[in-house]
Order: C-alpha cells, then sequence, then structure tokens
C-alpha cells in the first residue's frame, strides 16, 4: 500500500508543475522554468484502467494482444507511464 500512496504524491507533484497557477496564469510552472511551452495531452486520470500492449514475441498466436492494467503515475524521466499489473 506504501507504493500507491508514494506514486499519488508524485502524480500530485507532477501535475502540480503542469497546472497553471494563480502567480502565472499564462504560463505552467515548468513552462517559466524552462522557458519551453509543453503539451498537456499526455496527462491522464490518476488510477484509471488501461489497456497495455502485450508484444507479439511475449504472447502466442490465439492470446489477447492487451492486458487490463491500472495507471498510477508518470515516469519522471519520459512521457512514459507506470502502470499496476495485478
Amino acid at each position: 500500500m506504501i507504493l500507491f500512496e508514494q506514486m499519488q504524491l508524485k502524480t500530485s507533484v507532477f501535475i502540480l508543475n503542469w497546472s497553471l497557477t494563480l502567480a502565472m496564469p499564462q504560463m505552467t510552472l515548468l513552462q517559466a522554468y524552462s522557458g519551453k511551452k509543453f503539451s498537456t495531452l499526455h496527462l491522464h486520470t490518476f488510477v484509471c484502467t488501461c489497456q497495455v500492449h502485450v508484444p507479439d514475441n511475449c504472447r502466442t498466436k490465439l492470446d489477447a494482444k492487451s492486458r487490463k492494467c491500472t495507471f498510477i503515475g508518470y515516469t519522471p524521466q519520459s512521457k512514459a507511464y507506470r502502470i499496476y499489473d495485478p
């Protein structure tokens, strides 16, 4: 359970950095820090259901091409997602 609470906190901070503030209504904190404008199209709801693709070499002909998982956050290094596969 600690993992989910840590991921929830990290995701909250990540979203706050990508959000507009009252002090700077025209730009996000990340945009003010870096000087670049970023897209927010990759942002998703925390703990939502998602489908994860299973590569061809990890499945047989009759296996499903995706698995149902839960979205739990973002990676700080890239625009990749962290998911939980029960």
